[in-house]
């Protein structure tokens, strides 16, 4: 969540690392430039309008976040009863995302913008999945694996 939509490359650069010069994962050895960072987060930024509630509930449905109920698939061989076990499971996580996307945006006031990034697109995109990158900010990870 941030306070606001950030203006230039440098504000958000400052927003996310402060006066970090390097900015370094979990998932790598490397010390990556913060400024190289901000220019892949601000065109990522730029190419989005803000999300909306909507949006912000289907992203959180659409994965785990910290703090969801523990989903575990049905242990039934009758189709019938794993298909309404299913169908439950499925309406109580838009239930909770619901409720956890509204407790967020009501908690934090400002602009939500979505980021994905994945340890598909090499070392430097791992650490930004999976690292501290957000963590100056309020934020929601929204795991998919």
């Amino acid at each position: 969540m941030f306070p606001h939509k950030p203006e230039s490359v440098e504000e958000l650069q400052k927003i996310l690392f402060g006066d970090a010069k390097t900015y370094s994962g979990d998932y790598s050895d490397h010390n990556w430039d913060t400024e190289i960072i901000a220019k892949i987060v601000w065109n990522n930024l730029e190419a989005q309008d803000p999300c909306s509630l909507d949006a912000i509930t289907e992203a959180v449905a659409s994965g785990w976040v910290e703090g969801a109920p523990d989903w575990s698939c049905p242990d039934t061989r009758d189709k019938k009863e794993f298909q309404r076990l299913i169908t439950e499971l499925e309406e109580s996580n838009k239930k909770f995302a619901k409720a956890h996307a509204k407790q967020f945006v009501d908690l934090n006031p400002g602009v939500v913008f979505s980021f994905v990034y994945s340890d598909d697109d090499g070392d430097m995109f791992s650490d930004m999945e999976h690292g501290p990158l957000f963590d100056r900010l309020p934020h929601l990870q929204v795991s998919h694996h």
